[in-house]
């Protein structure tokens, strides 16, 4: 996620996800939804292009990681 994060740094863009960011469908656990894999992220991926699809596509995958993250934590206790 950091390297992701400096990615978006060396590139001038904000790693913080957009307004209405990551839509909570996809990669579902019990009760949870993981981030950044929905229907709404991945469309607006895939309508994206040049530097606004690399924005996106670091941006989601930030906060895919950080929902995996939050279901091991989830997972351990």
């Amino acid at each position: 996620m950091e390297l992701m994060q400096r990615w978006l740094q060396d590139c001038g863009a904000s790693a913080t996800p957009a307004p209405g960011g990551a839509d909570m469908q996809g990669h579902d656990m019990p009760g949870h939804q993981m981030p950044g894999a929905g229907t709404g992220d991945m469309t607006a991926l895939q309508n994206a292009q040049g530097a606004e699809a690399g924005r996106l596509f670091l941006t989601q995958m930030i906060e895919h990681h950080r929902g995996a993250m939050t279901m091991q934590e989830m997972l351990d206790k």
